[in-house]
């Protein structure tokens, strides 16, 4: 039982770690984004 809720909680903390990561990526791509849709308006302007 001990083992099992130790188990639990490293694969809980992994997880956490890959959806910290995955935000901060989609956070990234966003923010690129935007920015290179902005360089886009101001050459189009």
């Amino acid at each position: 039982m001990c083992i099992e809720n130790k188990k639990q909680k490293k694969f809980q903390k992994g997880i956490d770690k890959m959806k910290n990561r995955i935000i901060i990526i989609l956070k990234k791509l966003v923010y690129t984004n935007s920015k290179n849709n902005n360089n886009k308006r101001l050459e189009r302007g």
